[in-house]
């Protein structure tokens, strides 16, 4: 084994040596060879030196011995140098013309020709250039400014029509035999007044180069063979003879000498130590790693002491030394390497990663700064770590497709995504591919298998349906690349897991569906109030569009109801991070006012600044005038509960005071003064009845009840109604024509109609007075179409005017008067629902109004409605003995004077009355002797038992028996609701003797 890594050795250095003198014999021809290419460019220029001097020597001859004479012919003319010169031109004596040449002109022409002779080209172009064949060329020029620069002369190999070719340039400097020609264009001595310019042909030159060249390699080459021959045979003859007795130690020598060369000019730092574990050596690179000299460290005391200052940490690496050393010797193995931090001579730190290679005698440590890779690498993972993270945080996940090997690599946060385990991942797409959603995996395959090149990436969202039956939603973005043949190689892409953000989507949508819908206004404001978003219900509500309101302050709204107060107030809470809440009255777009409730809260960022300002806000316009109206309604059922308790009380008064009155009447003669009173008591007695009646219908809540009737009375009481209430400046004027004929309406809702007509008169004359004219006639129409919402047949019809004196209906209002809620009163004077009920009314008794305003003033509402032709029911002038009987009759009645009456009036007739003044007694009474009444005769209102239950518990014992039940005014009863139990009869208080004895006589008599 020994003797073949000799011969191995020997066989290296042999091929070293051989490569060695290969390069020696190489480095020499190459010395020579660059050695005769300077001896071929030093000749060339000898030669156009030795022009250079020739020119010279002659300019110097011909200054110091003046010019040449010659007959001036087509090439010599009279040089303008010699302008000046005296004798410049004379004639011979046969009459022929000399002139003086300027040397340099002679030198020129003597070049030319000697160039032509010579192969060589050497001109002398001027400094001032006279013609164009001393004019400098563009070379000529840069080496003139060298020249310039200082250079003594300037010389360059060149090709000249495509040979090459020496180029040297020199100056040539005036002397003072030169002036004579050139002091008066300026030139002094020394100056440099031309170059010469010398080209030599190199060819010539080169030829010979060549040849020398060719020997040269040819005499290398040969002791290059030699040589070779000389080592290869050394080689073999060593090898065989010498190996193990001679060249043993050389080879040992240079083996330690190439080690040394590559311990000493190895890029790692290296240290050899003993057996024993002392420092022998180490290298260059270890200085210049650790800053320390040969000096510094001496010892592995120093080393360790040097290199780990810390004790602990300095123990912790001798024991892995130790260990190392120990096993790497046993084993004969190279030890694994380890990094340790070190310290450096200035106290820096290095982590450094040591390797041990045991040899014979000795072991060689090798030092390898990983500083900076370690920094790299932490750097790294680092970046790594945040990369990671950053996914984590976004939860986006990074993937590549391999199209050729078909491997899926992945990063952990698509996994995480997936809700996958590592495990489960077999570098393929079919894991991922079953949690894709069954509904969305078709269009998904079709994204990932379009492979064609596109500008951008790819982007495609689909759902996810996990095991456990959630589903997520995931947006993929991915590019497919290709190679520089166009096929496609892989697929790069990432996932990002948006379940967050489409459900933050979604109930944005929902937020703002609800926002955009809701029945409130909203508007956002930034701090400084400037509007910048509303909503449609405010766009509805304010009249603004969208577009109008945006970048506004919603000062537009203010209707100057409020006080500067009232919006410091405001402001003051919202800047204190307050919530306010009040009542707005503002206007609209066109001027209308509208009130609304709002609450205003501030919005603040993340910071506790506030941003905006969120306004939302209820229109209670409507709400505030249904309340109004429900407290006015509220107001009209007191009014009438009072005047149905006033109206029962009065009835009972008026029942007797009629009741007496007629039995005294009947008492009295004919002719006489007492009957002519009474008559009077009893017209003033059926008016007072007739107004009770008035204020019952006015004040009652139940069902309209339309009855056969002529208008002129309801509408000459109601003239006498309104007259106290009207203010004495407006005068009344009636027009009622005499038996105008019947309506078939509700008296009630007529006498509404007249008075809501005259309410408005009187209202627009109030101010200023003036003439209310109220007429009632009877015409007849035509039939007329659909006319503001009414439709007539032709026929008779009864006119009732409303005429006033006021100012008058604008043309644009016509339209609107109808509508509800219009008006044109100030607050707190109307409803604007007097004309719509009007309008109701007249319609639903299939009537006409007309509307008369001409332009100087005033306004008349025309009604309209048929004539019923059968006439009213009037009272037969018969007198109240004619309805005299004999039957027994049971009357109850709280009131004692109104019973008193009642049994005087019906026993003069005949009757036999018993009387009660409390229900029970009555009903007591009729159950001991249900059959001696021939007809019972009760009050509604009375304690103890009403006349309803009464006659419930009296029809109970006796069918057949007739009731009839009498009430000065009540609430809970009414004709229908009394016939529906039985009752034969319902009237209402007060009663006249007439009335009551015919009632008796047809219920008797139809038994």
């Amino acid at each position: 084994m020994q003797a073949y890594t000799i011969k191995n050795k020997i066989a290296i250095i042999s091929i070293l040596a051989c490569c060695l003198y290969s390069f020696f014999i190489g480095l020499c021809f190459y010395f020579d060879t660059v050695q005769e290419k300077k001896n071929t460019m030093e000749v060339a220029r000898n030669r156009a030196l030795t022009v250079y001097k020739k020119d010279l020597a002659f300019r110097s001859w011909a200054a110091e011995h003046g010019g040449v004479y010659i007959f001036q012919n087509d090439t010599n003319s009279p040089h303008a140098h010699l302008k000046t010169t005296p004798e410049r031109e004379f004639l011979t004596p046969s009459g022929k013309k000399l002139i003086l040449v300027n040397p340099a002109s002679i030198l020129q022409q003597v070049s030319e020709n000697f160039n032509k002779l010579n192969r060589k080209n050497d001109q002398l172009p001027s400094l001032k250039i006279f013609n164009r064949n001393t004019a400098t060329d563009g070379w000529e020029k840069k080496a003139t400014a060298q020249l310039s620069a200082g250079s003594q002369e300037v010389f360059q190999t060149a090709l000249s029509r495509n040979n090459p070719v020496l180029r040297l340039i020199k100056p040539i400097r005036l002397r003072k035999n030169c002036l004579r020609c050139h002091g008066p264009d300026g030139y002094k001595e020394g100056d440099t007044k031309s170059i010469v310019s010398i080209t030599v042909p190199l060819q010539p030159f080169l030829e010979k180069e060549r040849e020398n060249i060719k020997f040269l390699f040819l005499l290398h080459f040969s002791f290059w063979i030699v040589g070779v021959a000389f080592i290869l045979a050394a080689f073999f003859w060593g090898r065989r003879r010498i190996v193990e007795r001679i060249h043993s130690r050389e080879a040992l020598l240079k083996s330690e000498n190439d080690f040394r060369s590559i311990f000493n000019n190895s890029p790692m730092a290296m240290v050899i130590m003993d057996n024993n574990g002392e420092m022998l050596s180490f290298n260059h690179r270890f200085s210049i790693l650790f800053g320390f000299g040969k000096n510094d460290i001496r010892s592995m005391t120093e080393w360790w002491e040097k290199l780990f200052p810390e004790q602990e940490y300095r123990n912790k690496v001798k024991k892995w030394w130790s260990e190392s050393v120990v096993s790497s010797r046993n084993d004969e193995k190279t030890v694994e390497t380890s990094a340790w931090t070190t310290t450096r001579k200035n106290g820096d730190t290095l982590t450094i990663e040591f390797s041990l290679v045991p040899l014979t005698d000795m072991s060689v440590i090798t030092l390898n700064d990983i500083s900076t890779q370690k920094q790299a690498k932490e750097a790294l993972q680092i970046n790594e770590e945040r990369f990671k993270d950053a996914q984590k945080l976004a939860h986006v996940g990074h993937w590549e497709f391999d199209l050729r090997t078909k491997e899926l690599i992945c990063s952990e946060e698509i996994f995480n995504i997936f809700e996958m385990k590592p495990e489960q991942f077999k570098n393929s797409f079919r894991p991922f591919l079953k949690r894709v959603h069954p509904e969305d995996r078709k269009n998904v395959f079709k994204a990932y298998s379009n492979l064609e090149p596109a500008k951008a990436p790819r982007e495609i969202s689909h759902r996810l349906l996990l095991s456990n039956g959630r589903i997520k939603f995931i947006q993929a973005i991915f590019r497919t690349k290709h190679d520089d043949t166009g096929t496609p190689v892989c697929i790069r892409g990432t996932v990002q897991d948006i379940t967050a953000r489409k459900e933050e989507e979604t109930l944005r949508i929902r937020l703002q569906t609800a926002i955009e819908h809701t029945a409130e206004s909203i508007v956002i404001t930034d701090k400084n109030g400037t509007i910048q978003y509303v909503n449609p219900r405010f766009e509805k509500i304010t009249g603004y569009s969208r577009k109008e309101a945006i970048g506004k302050n919603p000062r537009v709204l203010r209707s100057g109801r409020h006080n500067r107060e009232f919006y410091r107030d405001m402001w003051k809470t919202l800047f204190e991070g307050k919530v306010w809440k009040g009542h707005f009255i503002n206007r609209k777009k066109d001027n209308s006012l509208y009130e609304e409730e709002a609450t205003i809260s501030p919005i603040f960022n993340s910071d506790g600044n506030i941003t905006a300002f969120v306004a939302v806000k209820r229109d209670v316009t409507e709400q505030l005038r249904l309340e109004k109206q429900l407290r006015q309604t509220q107001k009209m059922e007191a009014i009438g509960t009072l005047a149905g308790g006033i109206a029962h009380d009065f009835n009972n008064i008026l029942a007797a005071i009629l009741g007496y009155a007629e039995m005294a009447r009947e008492d009295c003669p004919p002719d006489s003064t007492i009957a002519d009173d009474l008559d009077k008591v009893l017209t003033a007695g059926h008016r007072a009845r007739d107004l009770v009646q008035q204020i019952l219908a006015f004040s009652r809540q139940t069902d309209t009840e339309r009855i056969l009737f002529s208008p002129e009375a309801i509408v000459k009481e109601a003239i006498k109604i309104l007259r106290p209430s009207i203010p004495t400046t407006i005068d009344i004027h009636q027009d009622i024509e005499p038996d105008i004929g019947s309506i078939h309406a509700d008296p009630t809702q007529f006498n509404q109609i007249l008075m809501n007509l005259c309410t408005n008169a009187y209202h627009v004359m109030e101010k200023d007075g003036g003439i209310l004219t109220i007429s009632l006639k009877r015409m007849t129409l035509e039939a007329k179409g659909p006319y503001h919402g009414f439709e007539i047949k032709s026929g008779q019809f009864i006119q009732l005017t409303v005429q006033d004196t006021g100012p008058g209906i604008p043309r644009e209002l016509k339209e609107k008067i109808f509508e509800p809620y219009f008006t044109t009163k100030n607050i707190g004077q109307g409803t604007g629902m007097g004309l719509a009920i009007v309008h109701g009314i007249v319609k639903s008794l299939e009537g006409l109004i007309e509307v008369e305003s001409p332009s100087e003033g005033g306004a008349a509402f025309h009604i309209y409605l048929p004539v019923f032709q059968e006439k009213a029911v009037s009272e037969n002038p018969v007198t109240s003995r004619s309805f005299a009987g004999h039957e027994k009759i049971l009357l109850v009645d709280d009131e004692e004077m109104l019973v008193n009456m009642g049994k005087d009036m019906l026993e003069r007739l005949g009757y036999s009355v018993t009387v009660k003044q409390d229900g029970r007694q009555a009903l007591e009474a009729f159950r001991k002797h249900p059959d001696q009444f021939d007809i019972v005769i009760t009050d509604q209102t009375m304690p103890g038992m009403t006349g309803l239950n009464l006659s419930r518990e009296i029809l109970a014992i006796r069918p057949d028996i007739p009731v009839i039940l009498c009430s000065g005014y009540s609430s809970i009863i009414s004709e229908d609701k009394a016939n529906a139990i039985g009752i034969r009869k319902y009237i209402m208080k007060p009663i006249t003797q007439q009335t009551i004895t015919r009632l008796i006589r047809e219920i008797l008599d139809n038994r």
